[in-house]
C-alpha cells in the first residue's frame, strides 16, 4: 500500500520555555525558544498539518517570535501539539527564509481555554483568487467520544481542485458527509467508523446526483488510534494519482500523519479477434466485485475497475459473453490471469488477446491477459508519447513506425518500438513524438509486409498506448489487423479508438 507515514512526537514543555523533543516526525522539527507559556487552564493546544503539495516546506512562528516554533514542516506531515495562549497568531514562512521575509500566510489562534485546534494548509502560494489562494484553516476539535470498537473521523475538503466533495465510508453509497465545500470540514463531532482487522474503503463523490470520483483504502492501524482522526482531501485531480500533486488523502491521527494515494485502477481491453464479446470478472481476498464488465467487444475498454491495493494480486477471469438476457449462464472461460501487485496511486491496462478457438490452424495461441502499468513520462515538452504493446497472437515480431502525410510515403521507424514479440511492450516512459499526424504503421520485423493507419497528431499532453491487435492470418469471422489507440489522460476516464488499415 502506498502510504507515507510520519509519527508525531510529544512536545516537551517546561514551566518557562517551549523546548524541543528528539522524537518528532521527519520534516517537523521543534526548536527551543523563550516563549512564556500560559497557565494550563488558559492554554489551547495547537498543531499544524501541511496539506498543500504545491507549497514549500514551512517554518511556523508564533507572532513576532524570531525563532520558529516548528521548522521545515513538509507536505504530508503534521506537528505535535503546542500549548499556546488563545488570541496568538501563527505565522508561516518558507522553510529557511529569514524572519524578515514576508509571511506566506497567518492564522489566528482563537479558541476557548482547554480546546485543541488542528490547522491545515492548502491552496496555491502566490494566488490571489479566493477559490485557490494559499491559506491555513483552523479547525477546533469537537470529536464526540468514541465507544468501544469504534473510531471517529472528520472530513476536510482541502483540495482547491474541487469546489465540493462528499465522503462515503465503506464506499457503499451511503454518503456520510455530502457536499463539503473547499477549505471547510464536516461536522466537528465526527463520523463513527467501526474498527476492524481489515482496511476500510472510503469513496469520494462529486456532482448532483452524486457519482464516485475515486476511492481510498484506510489501513486498519489508522483507525486503532485513540482520539479523533482528520481525513483531509489534498492535491488536485488534474495530475495522475501517483504524482505528489495528485489528489490524495492526508490522514491526521493523534500519533501519526499518513499520505494515502488513490486506489489503483485497472482498464481491461479485449483484443480477441474471434470473439464478439466477453464478460470480465475480478476475484480475490477482500474483493466484492465479481462480474464488472458484460459483453465488451473487441477494442472497447471495459468500465474502470478501482480496487484496494494488493501485494499478491487479484484474478481476472475473461469469459465468452453470456448468451442469455439475464446473464445467469456463464460463457466459456477464456483466460484466468493474476494482475500481480497493484499499488496505490497507479493505473494499469490489461489487454486480453489470443484466440478463443484454437482449432482453425497453427499459430492461434490461447487467450492471455497482459498487464501494463501507466509509467508514462508526464513531463510537458510540446510532444506526445506513445508506448507500443504487441497483442496480435498470430503475428511474429513487429515494428511500429509512422507514415508522413501524402501518398507513396515510406514507414519511418520509431526508436524503441521495433522487434516487439507477442505480449511484449516498449519502454515504460513512452517514445516522444513530434506534433505531426501520428499515422501509425505496423511492419513484420525483417520484412516489407506493412500496414498503415490514419490518426491525428498527439498533443503535448497525450500519453497513449498503441496496441497491435487483430488477426494477421485471419480465417472467416476473425477481426483482421487493427491498431488500437488507448489514451490515458491524467484525469478522467481512458478512451480507446480502433483503427483499420488504410493502405
Amino acid at each position: 500500500m502506498n502510504l507515507v507515514k510520519h509519527s508525531l512526537g510529544a512536545l516537551c514543555l517546561s514551566s518557562a520555555v517551549l523546548a524541543g523533543c528528539a522524537d518528532l516526525q521527519p520534516g517537523a522539527e521543534s526548536n527551543s525558544q523563550a516563549l512564556a507559556l500560559p497557565q494550563s487552564d488558559d492554554a489551547v493546544r495547537v498543531r499544524f498539518a501541511h496539506g498543500a503539495p504545491f507549497a514549500p516546506a514551512l517554518d511556523v512562528y508564533v507572532g513576532t517570535a524570531e525563532t520558529p516554533l516548528f521548522a521545515g514542516v513538509a507536505f504530508g506531515t503534521a506537528t505535535p501539539y503546542a500549548a499556546l495562549a488563545s488570541g496568538l497568531q501563527l505565522v508561516f514562512r518558507a522553510a529557511g527564509a529569514p524572519v524578515s521575509a514576508a509571511p506566506i500566510a497567518t492564522t489566528d489562534v482563537v479558541a476557548q481555554p482547554g480546546e485543541q485546534i488542528t490547522t491545515v494548509a492548502g491552496g496555491l502560494v502566490g494566488s490571489s483568487a479566493q477559490s485557490n489562494r494559499f491559506r491555513v484553516q483552523a479547525y477546533i476539535e469537537g470529536f464526540e467520544a468514541a465507544e468501544r470498537g469504534q473510531a471517529r473521523v472528520r472530513f476536510v475538503q482541502d483540495s482547491h481542485g474541487l469546489s465540493a466533495a462528499g465522503f462515503d465510508l465503506n464506499a457503499d453509497g451511503s454518503i456520510e458527509a455530502a457536499g463539503v465545500a473547499a477549505f471547510t470540514a464536516s461536522d466537528p463531532a465526527g463520523v463513527v467508523v467501526a474498527r476492524a482487522r481489515r482496511s476500510v474503503q472510503l469513496g469520494v463523490v462529486i456532482d448532483t446526483p452524486a457519482r464516485q470520483l475515486t476511492s481510498f483504502t484506510l489501513p486498519a492501524s489508522l483507525l486503532t488510534q485513540d482520539g479523533g482522526i482528520f481525513l483531509a482531501l489534498v492535491g488536485v485531480p488534474t495530475f495522475v494519482p501517483r504524482d505528489p500533486r495528485g489528489l490524495a488523502l492526508l490522514a491526521i491521527g493523534t500519533d501519526s500523519a499518513i499520505v494515502i494515494r488513490q486506489n489503483p485502477s485497472v482498464y481491461v481491453l479485449p483484443a480477441i479477434p474471434d470473439s464478439t464479446g466477453v464478460d470480465v470478472f475480478a476475484v480475490g481476498r477482500g474483493l466484492q466485485v465479481g462480474r464488472f464488465a458484460e459483453n465488451v467487444g473487441f477494442g472497447v475498454l471495459a468500465p474502470v475497475l478501482q480496487v484496494a491495493p494488493t501485494e499478491t494480486g487479484y484474478r481476472l477471469i475473461v469469459r465468452q459473453a453470456s448468451t442469455d438476457a439475464a446473464n445467469t449462464t456463464l460463457g466459456a472461460a477464456l483466460a484466468v490471469e493474476s494482475t500481480g501487485p497493484l499499488e496505490a496511486g497507479e493505473r494499469y491496462l490489461a489487454v486480453a488477446s489470443g484466440f478463443s478457438d484454437r482449432s482453425c490452424g497453427a499459430g492461434r495461441d490461447a487467450v492471455r491477459v497482459t498487464i501494463v502499468r501507466d509509467d508514462f513520462d508526464r513531463t510537458i515538452t510540446g510532444n506526445g508519447r506513445l508506448r507500443a504493446i504487441a497483442a496480435a497472437a498470430d503475428a511474429p515480431a513487429v515494428d511500429i513506425g509512422q507514415f508522413a502525410p501524402g501518398d507513396d510515403t515510406e514507414l519511418i521507424g520509431i526508436a524503441g518500438l521495433d522487434n516487439l514479440p507477442y505480449l511484449a511492450s516498449s519502454a515504460p516512459e513512452g517514445a516522444e513524438l513530434t506534433p505531426d499526424p501520428l499515422n501509425p504503421g505496423v511492419r513484420v520485423t525483417g520484412t516489407t509486409d506493412t500496414q498503415g493507419f490514419l490518426f491525428r497528431a498527439l498533443s503535448a499532453t497525450d500519453r497513449a498506448f498503441g496496441v497491435v491487435a487483430g488477426a494477421f492470418a485471419p480465417v472467416t469471422g476473425d477481426i483482421q489487423s487493427r491498431f488500437i489507440i488507448v489514451n490515458t489522460p491524467a484525469s478522467g476516464v481512458w478512451t480507446a479508438q480502433t483503427l483499420t488499415p488504410q493502405f
